[in-house]
């Protein structure tokens, strides 16, 4: 299987002066809809069910463009971050802007009891998985929150949220 055939729904194109350089097999409908949502300073955002991250260089803006379905935590966590997070003793929990919960550290597994990666948080409070979320709460207030929070296995901590804004749409809780 050649490279094209293994990533043939990912494209590419490079934007110079409003004017699009170099591109790859992309549909031109697609291609126009995200210039149009693009804004500049952006990094990454969604458009149509795709994930576009936008890089700056010298020949023009890059915009790679792959469906969010072949989008995971593990795209955005690079190996050494993951064992970085993994190191600490606190627990670490990434969520995007929804309470869907992308990534939790071994510690924060152990906290909980449960694996809830994949889950919405929302969803594990009415499971009676966790008595609140602290995910939530900082996606509403949209700064740092501090809550006590009990969990499954009965362990009751106070926890503490900050939303970070690197890929205008995950929040991350620590």
């Amino acid at each position: 299987m050649s490279i094209t055939q293994l990533h043939k729904d990912e494209h590419f194109f490079i934007v110079k002066n409003d004017e699009v350089m170099i591109k790859s097999d992309i549909q031109i409908e697609l291609l126009e809809k995200i210039i149009k949502n693009y804004s500049k300073g952006i990094e990454t955002f969604e458009v149509e069910g795709y994930f576009i991250h936008v890089l700056d260089t010298s020949q023009g803006n890059l915009f790679y463009v792959k469906p969010i379905m072949q989008y995971s935590y593990i795209d955005f966590m690079n190996p050494l971050s993951i064992k970085v997070l993994n190191s600490i003793s606190d627990g670490v929990t990434v969520c995007d802007c929804d309470g869907k919960i992308l990534f939790q550290n071994d510690i924060d597994i152990e906290i909980v009891g449960i694996d809830l990666m994949g889950k919405y948080a929302k969803d594990a409070i009415a499971e009676g998985i966790m008595s609140d979320s602290i995910s939530m709460k900082v996606i509403d207030s949209k700064e740092k929150v501090t809550i006590l929070q009990t969990f499954i296995n009965g362990k009751c901590f106070l926890v503490s949220g900050k939303p970070i804004y690197l890929m205008n749409t995950v929040n991350y809780n620590m």
